[in-house]
């Protein structure tokens, strides 16, 4: 870390320091001249495009949510899931003009292996679902709801609302878990190794009393301990689960009666539950191009978008819910993606590009993660830097949606 020293020296004998000279990890030290933004020194009065806001040793592909914020803007939560030493969920505020927090630690996983999902439990706190590796072959792997508080300004106490232990039947790091609120109820889904493998659907209130549960039957293909779990929640409050990572299969669910409904395998890789419809990514033969695809749940087909630019390797993962859509990150004009670009999808199909930040970087896109709120669009995205991933942040104006 450079001292302040050093710091008043080089301001003195640099007139030209540039807008982001240097890093300040205790979020404090800058020369002068200079504030500490998400753990970089930024000139008074400049305002970049876009933030780095975390250099970590990778993040899941699942683990970004995005939220308002009481402090006007969004908040971002992200998991750094593998970084040694400082393992733990992380919130990011991201005011309307593109200022971005210093990460702040909600929740410290020590060394354990741990996946989590975000919900918003009330204007005050988030709902943080994590699913926890033993440290011991003999103990349990653990599923717990957190309370943690929203917008703060120092670690909060953690606060757990309920815990369930399954017996651990071994892998390389947990699964994903996915949770929605629906309601006054938290719904949460994960793959338990158990008895063959199966999904473990629990409902609980929002102060983790568990209502009722019930398992689905792994379908053909998906893997006990590879079966990630994403939970959609469509404007009218249906749910869809996608379940499975090489191979990937698509519920409709009714929490209340129990009951789960297969979607028939269409081609493609599913983004997101319209509750009765289903969003698809579908790219040509060598992933330089995709359509976005809308079947309903018998399969059929409802529409399909023009081709847009695309590249192997790229994870968008999820659509993010919007009005009675959802948002769709990342697009680009170009198979390079030196910007970001955001679609919306309508249940009906429709499709249209409603946002756009440009990048700062040149690393290889990994995933992206976009959210609208009050004419913006917050849109977050990790890269790959040597042995590193950085995680960015950029705000642009939303429009031509809903």
């Amino acid at each position: 870390m450079l001292g302040a020293g050093f710091l008043a020296a080089a301001a003195a004998c640099s007139p030209e320091l540039g807008d982001q000279p240097f890093t300040c990890a205790d979020g404090e030290t800058c020369p002068e001249g200079y504030r500490c933004e998400a753990g970089t020194c930024l000139a008074d009065g400049a305002r970049p495009a876009v933030t780095r806001a975390l250099r970590v040793t990778y993040i899941n592909r699942s683990e970004m949510y995005w939220f308002p914020s009481a402090k006007g803007g969004a908040t971002l939560i992200v998991n750094d899931g593998f970084s040694p030493g400082a393992r733990g969920i992380y919130e990011i505020h991201v005011a309307p003009d593109g200022e971005v927090s210093t990460p702040l630690k909600l929740l410290s996983f020590n060394e354990q292996t741990v996946s989590s999902a975000v919900v918003a439990l009330d204007e005050g706190r988030y709902g943080v679902i994590t699913m926890s590796f033993p440290e011991a072959l003999e103990d349990d792997l653990v599923l717990a709801l957190h309370a943690l508080p929203r917008d703060g300004d120092r670690v909060p106490e953690d606060v757990v609302l309920h815990r369930a232990g399954y017996p651990y039947f071994g892998g390389y790091e947990p699964a994903y878990v996915g949770a929605v609120v629906r309601g006054d109820d938290i719904v949460y889904a994960f793959t338990d190794p158990g008895e063959g493998g199966a999904v473990v659907v629990v409902k609980l209130t929002r102060e983790g009393e568990v209502q009722s549960s019930f398992r689905i039957p792994l379908p053909d293909g998906v893997l006990p301990l590879s079966g990630d779990c994403m939970l959609w929640r469509a404007a009218d409050n249906r749910l869809t689960l996608r379940v499975g990572l090489d191979v990937i299969r698509v519920f409709s669910l009714d929490v209340d009666e129990g009951v789960a409904t297969e979607v028939p395998a269409a081609e493609g890789y599913p983004l997101f539950g319209f509750g009765g419809s289903v969003a698809y990514l579908n790219p040509n033969e060598d992933s330089s191009q995709v359509s976005y695809v809308l079947r309903d749940l018998e399969g059929e087909l409802i529409s399909e978008s023009q081709p847009e630019p695309f590249t192997e390797g790229l994870e968008p993962y999820t659509g993010v819910a919007y009005g009675a859509g959802a948002l769709v990150a990342p697009l680009s004009t170009d198979t390079s993606f030196s910007s970001i670009a955001v679609g919306f999808m309508g249940p009906d199909g429709s499709f249209t590009r409603v946002a756009n930040v440009d990048r700062q970087d040149e690393d290889d896109l990994y995933t992206a993660r976009a959210y609208g709120s009050e004419g913006k669009a917050y849109v977050a995205w990790t890269t790959f830097h040597d042995q590193l991933m950085d995680l960015w942040v950029g705000v642009g104006p939303l429009s031509g949606v809903p």
